[in-house]
């Protein structure tokens, strides 16, 4: 070897060269230390093969989550911009549940709203793990509903007198003013395979909605 020449080091392929080339065959340690190196590199192409198999489903589940939580998000946004604190506080809201009708118009005369005489419901079931958007008649019929699956928590909140995240209720919502739409889900995508290999997907999305005042 010249000066300055490194050493090449060993490569995987290397043993299966010397195998064809050392007429003399192999002592116990060389044979193991091939079989190591085959073993090491079918484990890397089997790994690879795996993760990429897994990240296909993995990555369109999450872009379905975070659609169908950003279309969530966004009809309970439209739909409580549309009413008003006080018709909110009537129907007993909780961290669970709000219901409310929307505001047609304004009556010039007396200077309340116009309400619509249908109810629109938002219900979390934390049993399920799901929100259900109800449309309801005077009556309390079901007209229309939609769910949405995986929701892993209580979606909403308000703001206390010092401004602090605090669960929905009544009063605190007359005085605030404010819905806080916070939205947790998890899901989970499994590999189709003998040996299932499992990932849980879990994505947040929140919003603060400004309610009008009577």
């Amino acid at each position: 070897m010249s000066v300055g020449q490194k050493k090449a080091g060993p490569r995987p392929l290397a043993c299966l060269r010397a195998l064809r080339a050392n007429q003399g065959g192999f002592t116990i340690i060389e044979a193991l230390l091939c079989t190591l190196f085959i073993t090491i590199i079918f484990s890397a192409l089997f790994l690879t093969l795996n993760i990429g198999q897994l990240s296909s489903p993995a990555n369109a589940a999450k872009i379905e989550l975070r659609d169908n939580l950003r279309r969530l998000l966004d009809w309970i946004t439209r739909d409580v911009r549309n009413t008003s604190r006080g018709e909110i506080a009537a129907n007993n809201p909780s961290a669970d549940y709000i219901k409310f009708r929307q505001v047609q118009g304004m009556d010039t005369q007396t200077g309340y709203y116009i309400l619509s005489s249908d109810y629109i419901e938002y219900a979390y079931n934390s049993i399920d793990q799901k929100i259900t958007r109800n449309l309801l008649d005077s009556s309390g019929n079901v007209l229309q509903s939609w769910e949405f699956g995986g929701i892993t928590q209580s979606p909403f909140y308000t703001r206390d007198s010092l401004g602090a995240l605090v669960v929905l209720s009544q009063g605190l919502l007359l005085n605030s003013g404010i819905l806080i739409v916070d939205i947790r889900a998890e899901k989970q995508v499994c590999e189709v395979r003998i040996n299932q290999n499992c990932l849980n997907l879990t994505l947040a999305l929140s919003g603060e909605i400004k309610i009008r005042n009577e």
